[in-house]
């Protein structure tokens, strides 16, 4: 009995941790892609002001703040810079080719494209800011409620 008990116990901690999980899973979206948006609005400052080439802009802008994706944006890589950012696969794409683009149009066409893809990321970004607390809170709660019933039921 007590080892059906602990079990259970068990059983249902695995499905708090895994609401817990998800709703880290939600937060770690909202964070990248706001680290994604104040890396597009500083190439915009950077590009607009002091006319700075690329590879500068991303050195400043990632010696202020730390993240995996530095490394990929530093060496160029920009491809695998966004892997190791928790985004929508849709915003992904799209700021896959941006960045693959970059650099090799006209300044006033750059700025253009640079505007619309800061637009686009701003509005996904409000998008999750605005779901992530509650999917999050959604997540841990499922969580809770799956491993009480699953408690409750087999005790």
């Amino acid at each position: 009995m007590i080892l059906k008990t602990a079990g259970l116990c068990v059983l249902a901690l695995v499905c708090v941790i895994t609401g817990v999980y998800f709703g880290r899973k939600e937060k770690a979206v909202a964070r990248d892609l706001m680290l994604t948006l104040d890396l597009l609005r500083h190439l915009e400052r950077e590009i607009s002001y002091r006319r700075a080439d690329l590879p500068d802009c991303f050195e400043s802008f990632f010696a202020q703040r730390s993240h995996p994706c530095a490394d990929g944006f530093l060496r160029g890589d920009s491809k695998g810079a966004l892997e190791a950012l928790a985004l929508p696969r849709a915003v992904r794409a799209e700021l896959a080719g941006f960045f693959g683009d970059l650099g090799k149009g006209e300044a006033a066409e750059e700025q253009n494209r640079l505007r619309a893809m800061t637009d686009l990321v701003a509005r996904a970004s409000e998008s999750a800011g605005k779901d992530a607390a509650q999917r999050q809170r959604a997540y841990v709660t499922l969580g809770v409620c799956a491993g009480a019933v699953l408690l409750l039921m087999f005790l």
